[in-house]
């Protein structure tokens, strides 16, 4: 239950950047992805034997992507994700 949290938490600040930001790939890819790294390792750390925190983290990038089209972006959240 707390994944799908995350997940839905996830989607709704991607909208909240993207409108705060005016659609700049650069900023927003660095806080959602800084975001990202903190929910990936808040998770890891609660179940690290569980492969769900990747299946949760792989499904909002994928989303993110199918809603931008944008590569850079892409690679933005998930270089800033490691930061995270």
């Amino acid at each position: 239950m707390e994944s799908l949290l995350a997940i839905g938490v996830g989607l709704v600040l991607r909208i909240v950047v993207d409108a705060a930001t005016d659609n700049d790939d650069r900023v927003g890819g660095v806080l959602v992805g800084l975001w990202e790294g903190v929910v990936l390792n808040h998770f890891v750390r609660r179940m690290p034997h569980s492969f769900d925190p990747y299946l949760g983290f792989g499904f909002r990038i994928f989303v993110d992507f199918l809603f931008t089209q944008s590569l850079s972006r892409l690679s933005l959240v998930a270089l800033w994700a490691l930061v995270g």
